[in-house]
């Protein structure tokens, strides 16, 4: 899973976004978290997931697509006539996101 860095990586968002056309990947941009030794980083650094989903539909278009079996919170798209799929995780822009999923995920009938 690739994380985007401003200034950093910004120019290869679309360059993983294109490789689900060719080939059946599930790419999965997901938001560095300030954990371990990344907790000096600079968060004006950070990238949110609708950044990078807004880079992705500037060159193409993303339609919504059903959810990856073990892709876990992913929100998935794909490119039209794809192979793959392309996912986000906002975990630090929209963290109960995440926790609604694995609350779901984890809900016994």
């Amino acid at each position: 899973m690739p994380h985007r860095i401003q200034g950093f990586n910004d120019d290869e968002v679309v360059d993983f976004a294109k490789l689900t056309f060719d080939y059946p990947l599930h790419v999965r941009f997901i938001e560095l978290m300030p954990i371990g030794e990344s907790h000096k980083l600079d968060l004006g650094q950070l990238v949110t997931a609708m950044e990078v989903k807004h880079k992705i539909e500037q060159e193409r278009v993303l339609i919504p697509h059903m959810t990856v079996p073990g892709g876990g919170p992913a929100k998935y798209y794909a490119l039209p006539g794809a192979k793959g799929t392309i996912g986000f995780i906002s975990t630090m822009s929209n963290p109960m996101e995440i926790f609604f999923h694995l609350y779901i995920e984890n809900v016994h009938v």
